[in-house]
C-alpha cells in the first residue's frame, strides 16, 4: 500500500474483508463456533469498511475539522494495520479453505459416483479429514485474529463518529454565523433614516420573530399597540390590536370625540386575498391624556352579510338523471362486492391439525424403532410407517420450536440416543431408516437444526450421524 491513504485502498480492504467473510461462510454447514464469530467479524469489519468509503472524500478534503492536523497521518496508520491483519490472515487461512474446497467438491462426487472407490479416492478422503483435525487443532489462533480485527472494526467505527460530529457542530457554526448575518443587516436597514416606513415595519416584524418567538409579529402580547393610520379621515383612525386570521378583517376604528363609530372593512393590512364578505366593526374608545391612545376597551361585532347570490331551480330531467345514476352505481357496488369478496374461511378439524410431539416422546421411540426386525411383509410396512410418523414429528417439533438452552438440551441427549441406535442396528433397520428418513426430508430438518442452535455439541452430535451414513452408504457402494 503507498504511502497516505486513498480511497481505492479502502475499497481494497473492503473487497479482501468480503473474500475471506466468503470463502469462510461458503465452508462446511457444520463449522465450528470459532468460524462462525471470525465470520460475523469480518462482516462487520466489511460494513465499517464501506461506510468509510463513503466519507472519505470529505475526510481528505478537510481533515483539519475532523481530528487535528495528524489526523490524516493517523488514519493511514490504522488503515495500514488493519490491511496487514488482513493479509496476514488470508494466508493463515489459505491452505485450510483449500481443503474444505476440495472437501465440498469429493462430497458433491461421493454422491454422484456409482462405482466403488479408488485407491486415490481413500486417499485424498484421509488427507482432508487430516487436515480438518489440525484446523480443530489450530482454532486457538483464531481468537487472536478475530479481537484485532474486531479492535479495527471498533477504530473505524470511531473515525466515523467523529466524522459525524465534526459535521454536526459544522453546521450548527454555519446556522449561527447566517442568524449573525441576519441580525447584522436588519439593525443596518432599521438604522437608515430614509426607510420607508412599512419597509421598517416589516423589517421589524421579522427581527420580532427571529429573536422572540412568542412576541407577535407586531410587539409584545401584553403591550399597548402602535397606532397606523387607516383612513385619510380626521375623525376615524383604526389601531391595530393582534392579526386576525387570512381572510378576515382586524383593526379596528376609534370616535375621539367618544362616540361610536361603525365602518365597512373588507380588506387587510397583509398582502392576501381580500374577504367576500364585508366585516362591520364597532368600536368604543376612551380618549387619554397622553398625545395618543394607549390603551382600548375593545367590542367587536361581525356582521356576515349573507350570500346574495340567487340559487336556480334543477330541472325535473336532471333529477331524473341523478336518481338513475345512483342506482346504477349501488348496482355496480353490490356487483363488485360479492367478485371482490373472499369466500368464507372454513375452520380446519382439530384431529386434521398436526400436533408436534415433545422432545420426551422422540426420544422414547427411537429405542423401539430400531429394536424391531421386521420379518415379514407386514412388519415391515409397519415398520415403515413408525419412521415415518417419527421423522415428521421429529421435523414439526423443530418448526414450531424456537432455540434457546433448554430445547439444545433435549436436542442433544435425542441425537445422542439416535447416533447410538443407528451404530447398535441391524443392516435391514438400518437400511430401512436411512431410505424412509431421506424421503422424509430428515436431512433438511438437521441443516435447520445446525443453522438455528446455539450449542456446538448438537452440531457435532449431527456431524456424526451425517458422516455415519456417508461411510455406511460407502461401504454398500463398494460391496
Amino acid at each position: 500500500m503507498s504511502f497516505g491513504f486513498s480511497i481505492g485502498d479502502i475499497i481494497l480492504l473492503s473487497q479482501l474483508a468480503y473474500g475471506l467473510y466468503s470463502s469462510i461462510s461458503s465452508g462446511r454447514k457444520a463449522a465450528s463456533r470459532d468460524l462462525k464469530e471470525l465470520e460475523d467479524v469480518l462482516f462487520s469489519l466489511k460494513c465499517s469498511l464501506d461506510h468509510l468509503g463513503e466519507v472519505s472524500k470529505d475526510v481528505l478534503a478537510q481533515p483539519d475539522r475532523h481530528g487535528g492536523p495528524m489526523f490524516k497521518e493517523k488514519l493511514d496508520a490504522m488503515i495500514r494495520n488493519c490491511a496487514s491483519t488482513l493479509h496476514e490472515l488470508e494466508s493463515v487461512t489459505e491452505k485450510y479453505r483449500m481443503i474444505e474446497g476440495r472437501a465440498v467438491e469429493q462430497a458433491t462426487g461421493n454422491k454422484e459416483k456409482t462405482k466403488s472407490r479408488t485407491l486415490d479416492d481413500v486417499r485424498k478422503s484421509i488427507q482432508v479429514n487430516w487436515y480438518r483435525v489440525r484446523w480443530d487443532n489450530e482454532k486457538q489462533s483464531l481468537q487472536q485474529y478475530r479481537e484485532k480485527l474486531k479492535s479495527h472494526t471498533d477504530a473505524i467505527n470511531l473515525i466515523l463518529t467523529s466524522a459525524i460530529w465534526a459535521n454536526s457542530a459544522s453546521a450548527d457554526e454555519r446556522s449561527r454565523q447566517g442568524h449573525e448575518k441576519t441580525h447584522t443587516l436588519l439593525e443596518e436597514v432599521l438604522r437608515k433614516p430614509e426607510a420607508d416606513a412599512s419597509l421598517r415595519s416589516i423589517v421589524e416584524d421579522i427581527r420580532n420573530i427571529l429573536t422572540e418567538p412568542n412576541r407577535s409579529a407586531r410587539g409584545l402580547l401584553d403591550s399597548a399597540p402602535v397606532p397606523v393610520p387607516m383612513s385619510s379621515s380626521p375623525v376615524i383612525a383604526a389601531y391595530q390590536l393582534s392579526p386576525s386570521p387570512i381572510g378576515g378583517s382586524f383593526g379596528v376604528v376609534g370616535n375621539q370625540a367618544g362616540r361610536f363609530a361603525s365602518v365597512n372593512m373588507a380588506t387587510t393590512v397583509l398582502p392576501i386575498r381580500p374577504s367576500i364578505d364585508p366585516v362591520r366593526v364597532r368600536s368604543v374608545a376612551r380618549a387619554t391624556e397622553t398625545p395618543y391612545l394607549k390603551r382600548q376597551r375593545v367590542e367587536k361585532i361581525r356582521i356576515r352579510q349573507p350570500n346574495v347570490v340567487g340559487q336556480g331551480d334543477i330541472p325535473s330531467a336532471t333529477d331524473d338523471l341523478n336518481a338513475m345514476r345512483r342506482a346504477v352505481g349501488v348496482r355496480e357496488y353490490e356487483a363488485f362486492k360479492q367478485r371482490h369478496t373472499p369466500p368464507k374461511q372454513v375452520q380446519k378439524p382439530s384431529f386434521l391439525k398436526p400436533i408436534a410431539p415433545t422432545i420426551q416422546e422422540l426420544r422414547d421411540c427411537i429405542p423401539y424403532i430400531f429394536a424391531s426386525l421386521p420379518d415379514g411383509k407386514q412388519q415391515t410396512q409397519e415398520l415403515r410407517s413408525e419412521i415415518e410418523r417419527w421423522a415428521q414429528g421429529f421435523s414439526l417439533f423443530v418448526r414450531n420450536n424456537k432455540p434457546d438452552t433448554e430445547s439444545d438440551a433435549g436436542l442433544l441427549a435425542l441425537l445422542t440416543r439416535l447416533n447410538e441406535a443407528v451404530e447398535k442396528s441391524a443392516k435391514s433397520v438400518r437400511r430401512l431408516f436411512y431410505e424412509v428418513s431421506d424421503s422424509i426430508g430428515l436431512l433438511e430438518t438437521l441443516d435447520k437444526v445446525m443453522m438455528v442452535s446455539k450449542s456446538v455439541r448438537v452440531m457435532k452430535e449431527i456431524e456424526e450421524f451425517q458422516d455415519a451414513k456417508e461411510e455406511w452408504e460407502d461401504d454398500r457402494s463398494g460391496n
